[in-house]
């Protein structure tokens, strides 16, 4: 058929020196809905974010993870982000937290974003082991999000991007809360591991935004964004690349052997 023709044309543009050989028309629609599958698998709507709580002159994540509660600027900087939510019983989309026993803390953040489930996993509210100075509990969630929120308290505090020793963390958002005249602005700062690619959207030259749901919306879109552009980094391109390599195999092994 003329419409294979012109198909086969756009694969051999696409993969020069392939024969016609190699191509098979394939009339059954139910590869079409398989690929559909495999591609809505590889495109997560569902997205889970730490967020490390740091104290002013704090520089050591054995510190950071030690903090039991946060500060009032912390507590607003979290509603903006989402709404506080109680575990047990959660039937959503929980981001690897229990819900059954309460055994990762009582409550965490979440938010429904356009078409995106995000929780988030805050520091202060996973369990505290007062025997325990590297919390291992924490930093098993943390250290294994992909995009990990820092927010600095004080106004001289600093953070190095390698403070949290995790091969999992790419992506690092460092924010730190200044207030004036009864008005909260944030200034933002990201860095991404070598092998992560730029993504947007761009910050502004000075990274400082007003509190509200334009920065909400800014901020959710470059943490996305970011974790989005983490998979391309090696790491995480090769696993995916032979994920993908396999269930073409099988698709082929199904539908032409």
């Amino acid at each position: 058929p003329s419409l294979f023709r012109s198909k086969t044309r756009i694969l051999k543009l696409v993969v020069p020196g392939i024969t016609n050989k190699a191509f098979k028309l394939i009339k059954d629609n139910q590869l079409v809905i398989d690929l559909l599958k495999m591609e809505e698998a590889e495109s997560t709507e569902k997205f889970k974010f730490g967020i490390l709580y740091s104290k002013e002159g704090q520089t050591k994540e054995e510190e950071m993870f030690c903090n039991e509660t946060g500060s009032p600027a912390f507590q607003e900087f979290l509603s903006l982000l989402g709404e506080k939510i109680p575990l047990k019983g959660w039937e959503r989309f929980a981001g690897g937290l229990d819900t059954s026993n309460n055994r990762t803390g009582t409550h965490t953040y979440y938010n429904q974003w356009n078409d995106y489930e995000i929780i988030f996993h805050v520091s202060t509210m996973l369990p505290y082991q007062s025997d325990e100075s590297q919390q291992l509990e924490r930093k098993r969630h943390l250290g294994n999000d992909i995009a990990v929120i820092v927010f600095l308290d004080g106004k001289s505090s600093v953070y190095s991007p390698d403070t949290i020793r995790s091969h999992f963390n790419h992506v690092v958002c460092v924010v730190s809360a200044h207030s004036k005249k009864n008005t909260t602005s944030y200034k933002v700062q990201f860095a991404r591991k070598e092998g992560v690619p730029n993504f947007g959207p761009p910050l502004p030259e000075i990274p400082i935004f007003e509190n509200g749901v334009e920065f909400r919306d800014f901020f959710l879109t470059k943490l996305i964004n970011g974790e989005r552009a983490a998979y391309r980094a090696p790491e995480f391109f090769s696993k995916l690349k032979r994920t993908r390599s396999d269930l073409l195999h099988l698709l082929e092994q199904t539908y032409i052997a």
